[in-house]
């Protein structure tokens, strides 16, 4: 399967995970999110280090994700895994060597499993501008 293949099949996961996310635990209308490509300033960054799927097979605690983050309508996350093994990360999907972007753009609250944070869940608490 070719590296191009994977991406986009790793993109419809991400989106079907995300919408499944958005149906269990937005408000009635769902929170809404705009994929975006991977460029421009972000209001939340997180680079997943080269060596993590180790540290965490290893048994050490590592906290690269915050265990709640709250958001204001409008604003970006972006999280790049330089790992050589992929993440979940709340809501996120991130393969080995991918970053994800995404912009927030109503309010709600998001929640997912997380490799990366001190309690092993991510939500993201989006608010209104």
């Amino acid at each position: 399967m070719t590296r191009g293949r994977m991406v986009a099949i790793g993109g419809l996961a991400l989106v079907v995970v995300v919408v499944a996310v958005v149906a269990i635990r937005g408000d009635g209308d769902g929170v809404r999110l705009e994929v975006m490509p991977p460029e421009g300033t972000v209001d939340h960054d997180y680079v997943i280090p080269p060596g993590t799927q180790d540290r965490i097979r290893a048994g050490d605690d590592v906290e690269i994700m915050p265990d709640r983050l709250e958001v204001t309508v409008g604003e970006t996350i972006r999280i790049r895994n330089d790992d050589t093994e992929g993440v979940v990360a709340g809501i996120f999907y991130v393969g080995a060597g991918e970053e994800v972007q995404m912009k927030f753009t109503t309010p709600g609250e998001l929640i997912g499993d997380c490799d990366v944070s001190a309690s092993g869940e991510f939500v993201i608490d989006v608010q209104a501008a």
